[in-house]
């Protein structure tokens, strides 16, 4: 979980290179991957219980939109 919301985070603030690094630790380094990580109404919201602010960075990192709030 910790880095792909530190990817949520970098994204929320502007840090693009540094979600990108964080983001392709997530899914080359770790054995399960990141695709789960793509499902955020599901796995986010109901299995990991993400807080909403998480949430909604994690959908701004993936549907790559500017930042529209406060880092997390």
């Amino acid at each position: 979980d910790l880095r792909v919301l530190l990817a949520a985070d970098a994204w929320a603030r502007g840090d693009k290179a540094l979600a990108f690094k964080e983001w392709d630790f997530a899914c080359e380094a770790i054995v399960t991957g990141c695709k789960k990580y793509k499902d955020v109404d599901g796995w986010l919201t109901e299995v990991r219980r993400w807080p909403p602010r998480a949430i909604e960075a994690q959908r701004a990192f993936l549907e790559r939109r500017p930042p529209t709030r406060a880092p997390l």
